[in-house]
This record gives structure tokens, sequence and C-alpha cells, in this order.
């Protein structure tokens, strides 16, 4: 392609033209995806600092302003990483325990790493997996085809050649964005996915991504940072010093020695049991050990073995557990039926017939408590109606009316 542009444009004698293709191993990232950068392809990393530094000092600050104010920046960065490490040891971000990937790394790495790794595992709904005919025994060979992240009249399919080695943990993509960015891609999730592989090596959770170890430079007693205000710190004092202790001891004798070895074993053996961590054999094949995350240990299924003749089936017992209660179904709701009242105050108090016809009760007429707003007629009816006896019928109350 770099030949039919200097082709078609007529660039051959363009001297910085052949300059850039003369170095190109220094700027085409297919050449250098392979080391890892953090994820960062530019000066990223410097532009940043300089932008937030620059929000607290300027061309115009004085020497002396200059070191207040840089102390001031640094205690904002301390306050800042201690709100973070908070948030990801009290408000981790929801994930799915059917998910490998999400059950591990939502334990292990920070939460803004743990949202990455969950838009790898987004990802894998866009992506196919074809296995190949591979002549290399244990490596599996499979050809990831997933979808470009840009809008739908855009999108294109691009491939990638994936090859899981299940004994050694051994997993590699075309993509290499694990080599770059220190993520595992979504075409070996995919993958992973597809041979049901349920554990995770140990040297694909990074160190530097993990929010359950203590940096070396949080123990640094500085103006605006205590390290004995952070639990997280005293308490990795505290391991660090009686390790020390127990080290300096083990180097007594040979006998110390074993002793040492022996107990620390079996510590670390309860607490990776612990932690999800698990030392496995390579399918019990050479003396190749690796610390794998996951739910169990990495080995080959058994085929089923069937009975031999005389032998009894053994087979899962039988789940006789209930269903529980029986719910009983709900009643639908009878409606209540309304009948209309004929009063045209229907709540208001019938205590004499003149109430009936008027709306208004004998004690208030009694009372003159007349509404004032009342129209002329309204006043004769009430009053007339007043000065009747209940002895009234129908009709003749009619012809009042």
């Amino acid at each position: 392609m770099w030949a039919e542009m200097v082709a078609n444009y007529n660039l051959h004698k363009n001297s910085w033209v052949r300059e850039a293709w003369s170095i190109r191993r220094r700027w085409v990232p297919v050449y250098w995806m392979d080391t890892f950068c953090a994820g960062m392809s530019s000066t990223q990393r410097s532009e940043q600092s300089n932008r937030f530094f620059k929000s607290f000092v300027s061309i115009e600050t004085g020497l002396k302003q200059f070191i207040d104010q840089f102390e001031f920046a640094l205690k904002r960065k301390a306050e800042d990483e201690n709100v973070l490490n908070f948030a990801d040891k009290n408000r981790p971000l929801k994930w799915d325990q059917g998910i490998l990937f999400e059950e591990v790394f939502h334990k292990v790495c920070t939460n803004k790493k743990f949202q990455e790794v969950k838009d790898e595992v987004y990802g894998c709904i866009n992506t196919n997996v074809e296995s190949l005919p591979n002549i290399f025994g244990v490596v599996k060979i499979f050809r990831a085809t997933s979808k470009v992240n840009d809008p739908f009249w855009k999108k294109e399919r691009r491939s990638f050649d994936v090859s899981i080695e299940t004994v050694s943990g051994e997993y590699k993509c075309g993509c290499k964005l694990f080599e770059f960015k220190g993520i595992v891609c979504r075409h070996i999730i995919k993958c992973l996915d597809v041979l049901d592989v349920n554990v995770i090596p140990d040297k694909y959770v990074l160190p530097r991504w993990r929010k359950d170890l203590v940096r070396g430079y949080e123990n640094i007693r500085v103006g605006y940072y205590d390290p004995g205000a952070s639990e997280r710190v005293k308490r990795s004092v505290e391991l660090t010093v009686r390790s020390d202790y127990m080290t300096t001891l083990a180097m007594h004798d040979d006998e110390a020695y074993k002793i040492y070895m022996t107990k620390t074993s079996e510590v670390i053996k309860t607490l990776e049991a612990h932690a999800g961590i698990d030392n496995v054999d390579a399918f019990g094949e050479g003396d190749v050990s690796t610390r794998v995350w996951g739910r169990r240990r990495l080995q080959r299924r058994e085929p089923a073995r069937p009975a031999a003749r005389g032998e009894p089936d053994i087979r899962d017992p039988p789940d006789r557990r209930g269903n529980g209660r029986r719910r009983m179904p709900r009643q639908p709701k009878r409606r209540k039926t309304t009948t209309q009242n004929a009063n045209p105050i229907p709540n208001a108090p019938t205590d004499d017939v003149s109430s009936q016809v008027s709306g208004f009760s004998s004690s208030q007429i009694r009372g003159s408590q007349l509404n004032p707003h009342m129209t002329g007629s309204q006043r004769t009816l009430v009053l007339s109606t007043s000065q009747q006896t209940p002895q009234f019928t129908g009709s003749q109350f009619s012809r009042i009316i």
C-alpha cells in the first residue's frame, strides 16, 4: 500500500517520504505493539502532568509560592488516591458471577481497569470464533473475527489468529492488546469460553493494576501525607516487620530453615485458597507449576467410564428436594357496586324531611344558618320548607318545589 501511494502521487523524490519509510519501525504500531506501554502511544503521560501542574502555578508564580503550590498539588494527588483506594475497596463495580474474567478481576483489579475488562467481555457479543486445524497437539488455533467499534453504516470485521496452549497457560492473539495495554483481549476471552477453561494464569493479572497491594511510595512520610493514617499501610508495615523477623530466625541453622519452609508453605496454601489462587501442575506432566485464578484446577476432563459387568452403576444421587410450600392463587378482588344517590349532597345529614328536600338540616334552618350567597328563590324554598310539617305527602312536597 505504501508503494502504491508513492507511485500514485509521484513521491519517489520526496525526502520526507523516504525518511519516514526508513524509520517506519519507530512509528508504525504494527512493529511495536508487543512492547508494553500501558496503553499510551504518545507523550500522554508528560502532557497530563503539565496540564495538572499548570492548574496550580503559572509563569507569574514566585519561587516561594511555587514551592507551596507544588506541595499543595501533591497533597491533592494523595487525597485523590485515597478516595480511589476507598472506592476500590468498599464500592466495587457490579459483576457477573457466571463470567470467569469478571469474577476474578473484580476482586483483584481497580475499578478503572475492571471497567476495561468488562468492556472486553461485552465485546465478545460481536466476536465470532472459528477453530482452525493445527499440528501442534496441545496448542489450539482459532480465528477470531470481531466488528470494529464504528457507526453501523461503517461496520468492518477484523480477523486475528489466537493460539491457546492449555498446558503452560500461554495465550497469544494477533491484536497484541495484552502485550501493549496489559488487558486480556476479547478474542482470547471468547476462545477460553469455547474451550471451557475456568482458570486464569497469574501472569495475566498484572501487579500494577491490583488494588490489594501497597505501593512503595505509600510508606514515605512527607509534609502532606502521613503513612500511619492509612490502615492498609499500617497493616503492610506490620506484616513486613513480622516477615523480616521470621526470616532472621530461619537463618539460625538448617533445622530452623526446614521448619520455616514447611510452615510457610502451609500458610501460603491457606492464603491462596482464601484469595482464589491455586497452584496447578500442568496436567501432572513435568515439574512446571503455575499460579492461576479461577474456580477449579486446570485439568483434563476424565471421560465417563462405563460400569463393568457385575459392578453397580454409580451415579449422582437424585435431587429429592421439594418445591417448598404451595402458594395459593390469589383471588381476584370484587369490585364494589355503587348506587347513585338522588340526594344532591350525598354526605349531608338527613335528620328530617326538610333536609331531604332542601339539602339543609332543620337545626341549620332553625339557627338561621343560611348561605349568604343563596339566590332569592333558594332562600324562599328553605324558609317555606322549615315551616312545613313532616306529615306532607310526596306530591305536596313536589308541589312546593
